[in-house]
């Protein structure tokens, strides 16, 4: 039983219940199930699920808690000695909220709760949804909600401190090209770098970010407050960089960025581990095919002073060049792909090197049949999140206002449009996703 100490349930917050399943379904979702044997099977990433839940419960309730106290009453398990949880059966029903704890616990007075941090989700806006716990870490080893950073017109200022210039992915302050027709919310302008992925269009969470820094430079503010990404279909892809980065603490980080288009996610990775001041720092290796986009991966790197951290490579994603980078370390903290259907090519040319140095996939798919495929190639390795395929669709343009008028919350929702439910709310995918964790590579 998850046995949470009396100073957890003296909160009374409504919430705690809540939190309590979300810790069980986590800590389920790193068990694994086979023909052979029956029961779920602790392994691999249970350790870190069961730290990751103490974690949590001290970072929101302010309450000192051992992990191991969490695997005590599991059958066969040593707490204190060691984990040993390898081979622990794990019944669902021995997982559960002990409510009988949180009735018989007495309140108490002088405690005081600590907020969380709360996101906007795009599909769903009629509530605020609580941020996944990376980016509440992180935020408060940067310094907490209190950050203030200095306006610039020509450069994005995101969360982690990343300098973004404007015209790369903003059509509203794109520089040069011609006009646009308006089309319900899009804007009037396109981006310099390749019009074949329109990431203002595409993905909620840019044109939110590029339209609040048009308002912030039409009304002459000069200092704002960072803002965390909107809740879209890269959210969960954001929260596996952040996480990935706040687990390498204390060691050098290793990304590699695989149609890295200006170096979205190993530049915010980076970035981060500069704003946290990580003395052992990171590398990140970036593959862009497209002249302008690789262009633009130097840019950034020079701009934000990262240029030692990065190396970048000008080509389709060279199975060799991946193999020869992982050779030189122990292992690489991340790989992430988004190569429009070559990702059911590489990963398996890669797959020794995947299943021996790599802690964590993102893998971004362009298809039912290779979605597919890569589970069943991948089934050993643990779901940390999965998005479906379901390309571009009308619904899409509707969410964004480009296809005619555009849907209000109810309206999605009750439409027939696909919606894949998350603890963070719903999320409207187009291309699909898969966020994978390898047993074999620990933590």
């Amino acid at each position: 039983r998850l046995d949470f100490p009396c100073a957890v349930y003296n909160q009374r917050d409504p919430n705690v219940l809540g939190r309590l399943s979300e810790a069980k379904t986590a800590l389920l979702g790193y068990s694994r199930v086979s023909d052979y044997q029956p029961k779920p099977v602790l392994y691999g990433y249970s350790e870190r699920a069961l730290k990751d839940m103490a974690s949590l419960v001290a970072r929101l309730w302010h309450v000192p808690f051992d992990p191991r106290d969490l695997a005590s009453s599991f059958k066969g398990g040593r707490t204190r000695q060691g984990w040993g949880l390898a081979d622990m059966e794990l019944k669902e029903s021995a997982i559960a909220a002990d409510t009988d704890k949180a009735a018989s616990c007495e309140p108490s007075s002088d405690y005081t709760a600590k907020t969380a941090l709360l996101g906007v989700n795009f599909v769903d806006q009629r509530q605020a949804w609580e941020h996944h716990w990376a980016f509440q870490e992180a935020v408060a080893r940067l310094g907490g909600e209190s950050r203030r950073y200095q306006v610039h017109k020509d450069y994005i200022t995101e969360w982690t401190g990343l300098w973004v210039p404007v015209q790369y992915d903003c059509w509203n302050l794109g520089a040069g090209g011609p006009e646009l027709p308006a089309v319900g919310y899009v804007a009037r302008r396109p981006p310099t770098l390749s019009k074949k992925h329109p990431y203002f269009v595409a993905v909620p969470d840019r044109w939110f970010t590029c339209y609040s820094h048009h308002s912030k430079v039409l009304s002459g503010q000069k200092i704002a407050a960072y803002e965390l990404p909107v809740i879209d279909e890269e959210y969960l892809e954001a929260a596996a960089i952040t996480e990935a980065v706040l687990h390498a603490r204390g060691r050098q980080f290793s990304i590699v960025e695989v149609g890295a288009r200006w170096g979205t996610w190993g530049m915010r990775a980076l970035a981060l581990l500069k704003a946290l001041g990580e003395s052992a720092g990171g590398h990140a290796l970036f593959f862009e095919v497209e002249a302008a986009a690789c262009e633009a991966n130097r840019a950034i790197l020079h701009l934000n002073g990262l240029g030692p951290n990065g190396t970048v490579v000008c080509t389709e994603g060279d199975a060799a060049v991946i193999r020869a980078f992982a050779e030189e370390r122990v292992v690489i903290d991340v790989i992430d792909m988004d190569i429009q259907g070559a990702e059911v090519q590489l990963v398996p040319a890669l797959l020794d090197v995947l299943h021996a140095r790599v802690r964590k996939l993102v893998i971004g798919t362009h298809g039912l049949q290779g979605h597919a495929e890569l589970r069943t190639l991948l089934s050993n390795w643990t779901i940390a999140s999965e998005l479906p395929w379901v390309g571009p669709t009308h619904c899409n343009g509707r969410l964004r206002g480009g296809e005619g008028s555009r849907w209000e919350t109810q309206e999605m929702l009750q439409s027939s449009c696909y919606v894949e439910q998350t603890q963070f709310g719903p999320i409207m995918p187009w291309d699909g996703e898969l966020v994978l964790l390898n047993p074999a590579v620990s933590v």
